[in-house]
């Protein structure tokens, strides 16, 4: 306990900064507590309580379960969107090379093995619990073994529709054969 110099007002606090308030004018000649940082008079004995503290804990409990729900329920269609990108990258890809080195690269897509990528490199996954669907103009609907597109140097590619299902979310990639594009609807 201190006494300010000067005054008859004692204090508890170390917090040597000024009042909030300012100097007070004294009406009584009795002790009183100095004023204290935040609006509060050092020596009180403010708190939280334990139920309030117990609440404050349940209510963040509860929001970080709920949003840890969200996400791991977003989790596989974004493994399914991520592996669309990757197939249109890979066919960009061997177009590209294609047109550069002068020579024709094939992409392949094995659908018993859920994997893809350009012929000569490594070959990358898709989601395990991904349907690989190919629709091909002269051989119709494909849902087995593998699929070969093929990338001319002129810049000309083979024709399909891709479609990847999983986790009630569908994903369409179309391959134009003329511009070498690849759509994703």
């Amino acid at each position: 306990m201190v006494i300010a110099r000067g005054q008859n007002r004692v204090s508890n606090c170390s917090h040597k900064g000024p009042s909030k308030g300012g100097q007070r004018k004294q009406t009584r000649p009795f002790v009183r507590f100095i004023p204290c940082h935040y609006g509060l008079t050092c020596g009180d004995k403010r708190g939280f309580t334990l139920l309030e503290m117990l609440i404050s804990l349940f209510l963040i409990t509860v929001m970080v379960g709920l949003s840890s729900v969200f996400f791991v329920s977003r989790q596989p269609s974004e493994q399914l969107k991520a592996g669309a990108r990757d197939i249109v990258s890979s066919i960009r890809q061997a177009r590209t090379l294609a047109r550069v080195s002068g020579e024709l690269k094939v992409v392949s897509i094995d659908i018993d093995q859920k994997t893809f990528g350009i012929e000569g490199r490594r070959s990358k996954p898709l989601p395990v619990d991904t349907q690989i669907t190919i629709t091909d103009p002269v051989n119709g609907i494909i849902t087995r073994g593998i699929y070969r597109i093929e990338f001319y140097p002129s810049g000309l590619s083979g024709i399909a529709d891709i479609t990847l299902e999983g986790h009630n979310k569908k994903i369409a990639i179309h391959l134009d054969p003329v511009v070498g594009a690849s759509v994703v609807r």
